[in-house]
């Protein structure tokens, strides 16, 4: 037969252990608490150093956009030139817009001495033409867009 090493416990002992084992359960569930609170709290910390970052990287590429929109809007003068003689057109050039088709158009509005024919100008075909119009999109402030004409091509326009 088997015989009990020690006697079993009374009730009120069965109490106290029962008491002990739920106080140590409630202790560590304390400490586990704690160590995420400490963990919310570090990841709330490091969420506001970002949330700062981030305000002002906007900042920095906001003012970058806002410069440059400024300097695409800044007005581009286009003249024909030969020599002395000049033709500028009446209506400005935004930076934006600066491209060969919208200098043609513009160019092809000015009034012809012959009724219904096209304009010709050799110096829009040259590569000096096109350097030109790149290192004035790239600038910055005010611009002029000078195209070379022979004083036959100038003598095309009614003006």
């Amino acid at each position: 037969m088997f015989t009990p090493i020690c006697s079993p416990l009374s009730k009120s002992e069965g109490t106290i252990i029962s008491t002990i084992s739920n106080n140590l359960k409630r202790k560590s569930l304390i400490l586990a608490m704690d160590k995420m609170s400490l963990v919310a709290n570090i990841i709330t910390f490091l969420s506001f150093l970002f949330s700062i970052l981030a305000w002002y990287k906007a900042r920095q590429v906001h003012g970058f956009l806002e410069a440059e929109k400024t300097r695409q809007n800044k007005k581009i003068r286009v003249i024909l030139r030969n020599g002395e003689k000049t033709i500028e057109l009446p209506i400005e050039i935004r930076r934006e817009e600066l491209t060969r088709s919208e200098i043609l158009g513009r160019i092809g509005m000015i009034p012809m001495n012959e009724k219904g024919k096209r304009f010709t100008i050799e110096y829009l075909n040259a590569p000096e033409f096109f350097q030109q119009i790149n290192t004035l999109k790239d600038n910055y402030g005010e611009g002029i867009l000078e195209i070379r004409c022979s004083p036959n091509e100038l003598k095309q326009f009614k003006v």
